[in-house]
């Protein structure tokens, strides 16, 4: 399209925190809760599922004993 590309730079969202990628669950349904165009996109029911099932997650990360065995457990179970 012949567009230029912008210049390299450690920080590609910067440091405003509007423009900030969460970085962890809780940061990201938060997000998730405000983002009108996803909201309206995915639909109000499919949000709140979504976010009732992950916040689940995030609990029971929360109440596990051992970290690494819970990440293991939860997402390489399969494997």
């Amino acid at each position: 399209a012949g567009l230029t590309p912008p210049a390299a730079t450690d920080s590609p969202y910067g440091n405003d925190p509007t423009t900030r990628v969460p970085d962890n669950l809780g940061d990201a349904l938060a997000a998730l809760q405000e983002d009108t165009a996803m909201r309206t996109g995915f639909g109000e029911d499919f949000i709140r599922y979504y976010s009732r099932l992950k916040a689940s997650e995030q609990q029971r990360y929360a109440d596990a004993e051992d970290k690494v065995e819970f990440e293991r457990r939860e997402y390489f179970g399969r494997i």
